[in-house]
C-alpha cells in the first residue's frame, strides 16, 4: 500500500497482464507456478529494455529488494539518450537503421500475446 502511494503521486499505475503492482521472485511466477521467465530466476540479466511489446511503453518502473541472494544482484543502466546521440553523431546509417525500421516487439505465454512494432 505504501509503495502504491509513493508511486501514484508520480503518475498512474498502469495495468498489465499481470496487475499494476506484482511480486518478482527467484524462480516463481506470481501464482507460484514455476516460470522460464529470466525475470523471475536468479540469472544474470543484461542490459535490456522492458516492456517494449507494450502500447505505451511504460515511462517508468519501480523495482525494489526485499531480501537480497548472497551473491551478485548488481545492478547496471545505460543513457539509452546518450547512446543514440553518439550513434547519430558517429554513425549516422547506423542511427538512421534504430530509428526508422520497425522491428516486431513481442511476450507471449499461456493467457497473454502482446506484440508491438516499432524502431
Amino acid at each position: 500500500a505504501a509503495l502504491d502511494a509513493i508511486v501514484s503521486a508520480i503518475g498512474p499505475i498502469r495495468e498489465t497482464n499481470w496487475g499494476g503492482v506484482w511480486e518478482v521472485r527467484s524462480g516463481l511466477a506470481q501464482d507460484g507456478v514455476s516460470t522460464v521467465d529470466v525475470a523471475n530466476s536468479a540469472k544474470h540479466l543484461p542490459l535490456h529494455t522492458d516492456n517494449p511489446y507494450r502500447e505505451p511503453v511504460p515511462g517508468y518502473q519501480f523495482l525494489f529488494c526485499l531480501e537480497a541472494s548472497e551473491e551478485g544482484g548488481e545492478s547496471i543502466t545505460a543513457d539509452g539518450i546518450a547512446v543514440a546521440e553518439h550513434l547519430r553523431r558517429h554513425f549516422p546509417e547506423a542511427f538512421n537503421v534504430l530509428s526508422q525500421v520497425e522491428v516486431a516487439f513481442e511476450y507471449k505465454d499461456d493467457a497473454v500475446q502482446l506484440r508491438r512494432w516499432a524502431p
